[in-house]
């Protein structure tokens, strides 16, 4: 009972600050005077009109993704005049790289005389001259009918504004670096934690104990400094933990796409990472205990190498040790398409505006609700069906190639 008076009142005081917080006073009458662009009859055009401030949660990473799907099919922003929404832009770290996309402020009560796409947090009726309707939610939990649609995860913020965004990954030729991961490694966040207690996953730093362990300090290389990254190297995996480099936002991609495998370790909270899609952005595959987290699944052998437990991991890591450079170009092809298909700039939009729905609810946090594992059956299946009937099947590796 006490812990969630103290929450409320954390919120309370959080919705109160922006009314007397300079900044964000100054913020809102920056933005909230917007103009409507000279051109703006000839845009297609989404009106987002938020009342909850968990739009801002994560930093704003929420909206950037929204925001930017839709963007990239076309459709140009328009914020309803909401203080609490206009006087945070400047404040979250993600909502502010908004700022760079055109788009105006149009008053809460006096929306287009035109046709547009409307998406909101309110239970409010549909405006007369919307041609879409998608109603946010932040409930935790999982989609329960055809008109709900589960948020995906996307590549990072900071990644897709880089100047290596979108990436433009070589498929065929050799990659110099077998077996990779990069990233935050501290005991404290990374050893324990809700992957094993809520998910019964193995922990990020379990993970990684386990694959140097297999492969011993002779395949293994622990990146210290930049040049260890340049200077060639015979190590099957070479592991970059944040605490000794941190690789910057610029170089990130061009480095992932000279793997052939990166390490999926889960993350603090949930199993999700933006390090999963920018592997498969870049053509590396996968190897990953929460596959089928993504939708649909990723499938072992096509697309990814799975595992569940140590022994499963080893497997995986032996697997990708000798498989051979043939299998290893097809798994690369596929995991690009899966990108393309279902996890680029627009593909989330997409699937709502075509899913023939008058209205439609996207749950931003699906991805914090665990799942059960597919089944073996489900997985055979997975195999042996086109996952975009639009686009040619994945490969499938034999698994006589994979070995």
């Amino acid at each position: 009972m006490i812990p969630e008076l103290l929450h409320q009142a954390q919120r309370g005081i959080h919705c109160l600050r922006g009314y007397v917080h300079p900044r964000m006073i100054a913020s809102y009458f920056e933005l909230r005077d917007r103009p409507l662009p000279e051109d703006s009859s000839r845009r297609n055009l989404a009106v987002y009109d938020f009342h909850h401030i968990d739009i801002d949660n994560v930093m704003g990473r929420y909206l950037f993704h929204l925001v930017r799907d839709f963007f990239s099919l076309g459709y140009y922003p328009a914020y309803t005049d909401r203080f609490k929404f206009l006087a945070s832009v400047h404040r979250k770290r993600y909502k502010r790289l908004l700022l760079d996309i055109p788009f105006h402020t149009v008053p809460k009560n006096q929306l287009p005389d035109r046709d547009f796409i409307y998406i909101t947090d309110h239970p409010t009726k549909a405006p007369t001259n919307a041609e879409a309707i998608i109603r946010i939610s932040y409930d935790k939990r999982r989609k329960s009918d055809t008109s709900e649609f589960e948020f995906p995860f996307f590549v990072h913020p900071a990644v897709t504004v880089s100047n290596y965004f979108p990436p433009r990954p070589d498929t065929s030729s050799a990659r110099d670096i077998r077996l990779f991961f990069a990233g935050n490694t501290r005991s404290k966040q990374y050893s324990k934690g809700n992957v094993r207690g809520k998910f019964n996953m193995m922990p990020r730093n379990e993970v990684l104990e386990i694959t140097k362990a297999h492969f011993g300090a002779v395949d293994c290389k622990d990146v210290a400094c930049e040049q260890d990254l340049r200077t060639p190297s015979d190590h099957f995996f070479q592991c970059v933990e944040s605490s000794r480099h941190r690789i910057p936002s610029n170089e990130w991609l061009p480095i992932l796409s000279r793997a052939d495998f990166f390490l999926c370790c889960p993350g603090v909270a949930m199993p999700l990472c933006h390090n999963l899609i920018e592997s498969l952005a870049c053509g590396t595959i996968p190897i990953i205990e929460y596959g089928h987290f993504l939708d649909p699944h990723l499938v072992h052998g096509e697309n990814c190498l799975t595992f569940h437990d140590r022994a499963s991991l080893k497997r995986a890591l032996d697997l990708a040790s000798v498989m051979p450079p043939a299998a290893v170009r097809i798994m690369r092809e596929n995991a690009l398409d899966y990108y393309h298909r279902h996890l680029a700039e627009g593909r989330f939009a997409e699937k709502l505006l075509t899913a023939g729905q008058p209205e439609s609810t996207v749950l931003l946090n699906a991805y914090r609700i665990p799942r059960p594992s597919p089944s073996s059956a489900e997985a055979l299946h997975a195999t042996r069906q086109p996952t975009h009937a639009a686009s040619k099947p994945s490969q499938l590796v034999p698994s006589t190639s994979l070995l």
